[in-house]
Parts: C-alpha cells; sequence; structure tokens
C-alpha cells in the first residue's frame, strides 16, 4: 500500500456569481456549463455530478481542458 500526502500551497479559488445565471436551450442545441476556477496549487481538478452521481462522459457529454461541460444535442429530462 502506498500512501501519499497532498500540499495544498493555494487552495481553489473558484469565481461564483451572486445572482446565479440562467440560459434558455432549444432541443438538440449544445449547452456549455462553465466552472471558472481562477487558481490553486496544485491545480484543482473539477468533477461534475448531476443527482449525487458524477456525470458520465461520452459522445454527447464531454469536459474541455478547463474544466467546462459541453452537452451536445440538449433534451428536457
Amino acid at each position: 500500500m502506498i500512501i501519499m500526502m497532498v500540499v495544498v500551497a493555494v487552495p481553489p479559488r473558484v469565481l461564483v456569481d451572486s445572482e446565479g445565471s440562467a440560459a434558455a436551450v432549444s432541443a438538440e442545441g449544445k449547452v456549455v456549463l462553465n466552472c471558472p476556477v481562477v487558481a490553486g496549487d496544485p491545480p484543482p481538478h473539477i468533477s461534475w455530478y448531476r443527482s449525487d452521481a458524477p456525470v458520465q462522459l461520452s459522445d454527447r457529454v464531454s469536459q474541455t481542458d478547463n474544466g467546462s461541460l459541453v452537452i451536445y444535442d440538449a433534451s428536457v429530462r
């Protein structure tokens, strides 16, 4: 068993819109959900959840290098 210790030199800073945000999306449109992490050392890993379960990445759902979640062919459920 290997035990590792991570030292967080700079905690992550996330920009939060205090008023929240909403957008209208047309059926079969593309949705981009941003997570504006400003800084962190080590760089933070961004994970997306829906109903307490990790979002499964697929051909329709991807995550960009900056952590944004992109959903193609969006639909209402």
